[in-house]
């Protein structure tokens, strides 16, 4: 069975940043193994995700573990019975393509899990990393994107992917409006 929400809630939505049509399909759930929140964002592109992400207090997730990656994973890509990619924090330099860093700040990257060949800037354009979802040809594994996840008319590096990206925020902590309501699992 999926995981649920450990927590009800009722969230602080911003209405004064650049982009109030935040969108949470789900969450937050908690990961016990990082003590962290997720959520899951509706699907847009990585700079709204990031945007949205740091609205919610975090930003789009950072994957230090193959074991993260799983809960992640197991948890978002096929949420609800949709198949998922996901947007996670990991992002290159224009300028120096190599230079790989989270977007909340760690630039010493000690895990990944590309798709063979990877990372790989087909287009010129690919700076924004996803998570491959369960229908594509390498699930699980993480690809380099365009901003709006859609290189070469939906062409990753000739691989075509069969679902659209959603982002995946990770936070220490929830933000309320100070109403919570704890449930037991």
């Amino acid at each position: 069975s999926l995981p649920q929400p450990l927590v009800e809630w009722l969230a602080r939505v911003p209405t004064n940043g650049s982009d109030t049509n935040l969108v949470i399909e789900a969450g937050p759930f908690l990961n016990r193994a990082t003590s962290h929140y997720y959520y899951l964002l509706g699907s847009t592109n990585w700079t709204t995700s990031e945007a949205w992400a740091t609205q919610l207090g975090g930003h789009l997730a950072t994957i230090e573990t193959a074991n993260e990656e799983n809960w992640v994973y197991d948890t978002f890509a096929n949420y609800g019975g949709t198949n998922r990619n996901l947007w996670i924090g990991l992002t290159n330099n224009p300028l120096n393509p190599t230079n790989f860093a989270w977007s909340g700040g760690q630039t010493n990257v000690i895990y990944t899990n590309w798709a063979p060949g990877g990372p790989t800037n087909c287009s010129g354009n690919d700076f924004y990393t996803a998570i491959l979802g369960r229908t594509n040809a390498f699930p699980g594994l993480w690809v380099l994107e365009n901003n709006s996840g859609n290189d070469n008319n939906g062409v990753t590096c000739g691989v075509s992917p069969s679902n659209h990206i959603y982002g995946v925020v990770e936070v220490e902590e929830i933000q309320t409006n100070g109403v919570q309501l704890w449930i037991s699992v």
